[in-house]
C-alpha cells in the first residue's frame, strides 16, 4: 500500500520498478535469508538527479532487528 501502483507488480513489473537503478539486498549468509533491500533512483535527469527517492523491502521475519543500522553492516 505505500507504492504508487494500484495492483500487484508480476515478477517482470517489480523487476523493471524496484531494480531499474542503485538497489543493495542484505543477506544473513549462515541463514541463507534475505533481511531486507532497498532502491536508490533519481526523480529527475541531469543536474537534478542529486533529488532522489529510495524504497525499502523488510520481510516480517527481519523488522526490529537493527538491519538498517551502520553497525550492522559491517
Amino acid at each position: 500500500m505505500t507504492y504508487p501502483q494500484l495492483t500487484p507488480l508480476d515478477e517482470a513489473g517489480f523487476k523493471a520498478y524496484f531494480l531499474s537503478h542503485v538497489t543493495l539486498v542484505l543477506l544473513d549468509k549462515a541463514k541463507g535469508e534475505v533481511l531486507g533491500t532497498f532502491y536508490i533512483k533519481p526523480n529527475f535527469p541531469g543536474r537534478c538527479s542529486h533529488i532522489c527517492n529510495a524504497g525499502f523491502l523488510v520481510p516480517p521475519n527481519a523488522r526490529g532487528n537493527g538491519a538498517g543500522r551502520p553497525s550492522y553492516l559491517v
